[in-house]
Parts: C-alpha cells; sequence; structure tokens
C-alpha cells in the first residue's frame, strides 16, 4: 500500500504520490506511538454475516453508477498523484501547498506518515478480498482500470483512501470549525468513491474512519503535533482575513 502512502507526501500532506517531492516526511509518533490497528479494529465482516449482506447489497447497487457524473467524480478522486491538493479546495474554500500554506501542509503530511503506519498493520494481516477480485469481474470494472493489476491482491480492509480522507477532515475541520459541515461531507463522499469505484466494500470505507480517529485523537496527545496545529489555525485564519 506505498503507493497510496506515498500519498502520504502530498495527500494533504499526506500523500506522498506526488513526484514532485523529495524524500518522505517524518511522521510525529514512534511507531510504538501509533494506534495498533489490529488491537482495535474488529475483523471484517464474514461471509455469512448480515453486514456481508450489506456489503454486497451496496456493491451491486453502485453499479448502476457506471459512467454517469458520480463514477466519474469517483475516478477523479481515486488519482491522489493528479489531484491530492484540491480534495479538500471547495469545502476548505483553499489550495493546501508548501508556499502558501506552509504550516497546515507540514501537519498534515506529517499526520499522514503516523496514520499509514496504523492502518497498513490491519490490511497486511486480513488480506480481504476485494469487490470486484471477490466477483471475478472482467478488467475495466472499476473506475480506474490502471490500479486493478496493482491493487488486485492487496488488502481491502481498512480502506488507505477512506483513512486519509477522513485524517484530513478531522484535522480540517478543527482549523476551520466554521467549514465543518461540508469539510465532513467531502470526508465522507471521497471515502465512499471508493465504493463507487468497486474496490472496497462499504465496510472497509467504515473501518477507514475508525483508525483515523483513532490516529487522531493520539496526535492530539503530541505536543509537537498540537505546536504545528497551532501555527496552522493562525496561517489559515491570516489567510481568510487578510483582503482578497
Amino acid at each position: 500500500m506505498k503507493t497510496i502512502v506515498t500519498l502520504a507526501l502530498a495527500f494533504f500532506a499526506w500523500f506522498s504520490l506526488n513526484p514532485t517531492l523529495a524524500a518522505s516526511p517524518v511522521g510525529f509518533l514512534e511507531q510504538s506511538q501509533v494506534p495498533n490497528s489490529l488491537n482495535f479494529l474488529p475483523p471484517p465482516p464474514a461471509d455469512d454475516s448480515p453486514d456481508f449482506a450489506r456489503d454486497i447489497n451496496v456493491y451491486w447497487q453502485t453499479r448502476t453508477k457506471r459512467d454517469d457524473e458520480r463514477w466519474l467524480k469517483a475516478a477523479e478522486d481515486a488519482d491522489i498523484a493528479k489531484n491530492w491538493n484540491a480534495i479538500f479546495k471547495d469545502s476548505f474554500g483553499l489550495v493546501l501547498d508548501k508556499k502558501n500554506t506552509p504550516f497546515t501542509y507540514e501537519l498534515l503530511e506529517r499526520a499522514s506518515e503516523d496514520v499509514e503506519v496504523s492502518f497498513n498493520q490491519a490490511k497486511d494481516k486480513f488480506q480481504r478480498v476485494r469487490p470486484f477480485v471477490y466477483f471475478n469481474q472482467p478488467f475495466g470494472t472499476t473506475c480506474l482500470p490502471s490500479e486493478e493489476g496493482t491493487i488486485k491482491n492487496n488488502g481491502a480492509y481498512p480502506s488507505g483512501h477512506s483513512v486519509y480522507s477522513w485524517l484530513m477532515a478531522l484535522i480540517l475541520a478543527e482549523i476551520s470549525p466554521d467549514r465543518q459541515e461540508a469539510i465532513f461531507s467531502r470526508g465522507l463522499d471521497y471515502g465512499f468513491s471508493r465504493v463507487i469505484c468497486g474496490v472496497h466494500w462499504v465496510s472497509d470505507i467504515e473501518a477507514g474512519r475508525y483508525v483515523a480517529s483513532a490516529v487522531n485523537a493520539r496526535l492530539h496527545a503530541d505536543p509537537k503535533f498540537m505546536e504545528l496545529l497551532g501555527k496552522a489555525k493562525e496561517e489559515i485564519k491570516a489567510l481568510r482575513s487578510s483582503p482578497k
């Protein structure tokens, strides 16, 4: 999952996938301090469970989205390498980059490193089969065919995109609480794009939010994170109050 993770170089300061960035960022936490997803996430739903029946139902319902506006949006969301700095552009009201929002950019970039450590523990353990593989769908079934060969053997639970988008939503909503409803809505919608794409079950997305929430809580006990969070708040406040 190092592909998404190198989303950590940019996905809002988390997704290091951006090829223009140099060395990988350093997280705030020691590895032993990062919440271990295996210690709090339940296993993915069993095949004979009501939760998996819901996963299947949502999967087939979302197949009707193919090629419509929501499908195209999901495809755009999936390609993080191209759009990492624009995911929350509308809901947050600003594009985050190293030049104009250096503190906020660094905050998110470093937090992404910590969250990646946490969710990969469960991914590696459970190795849950992705829906397009489970149903033996033909090549090109998902909204980003170029990913299929890479992710077909990569665990689906939890969704890395969902982890990143929800952590980012939590942090950005704290920086700009007046925009929190729009930010949370976009964070949820971004995660659900992975279901629309056919590469994740809905329970994968939900598990991703649990991981993000756990890491966010731990980060708030870290002095380095809190110091940089304070700087990011001041940075964004100044930008919003400056004359256009």
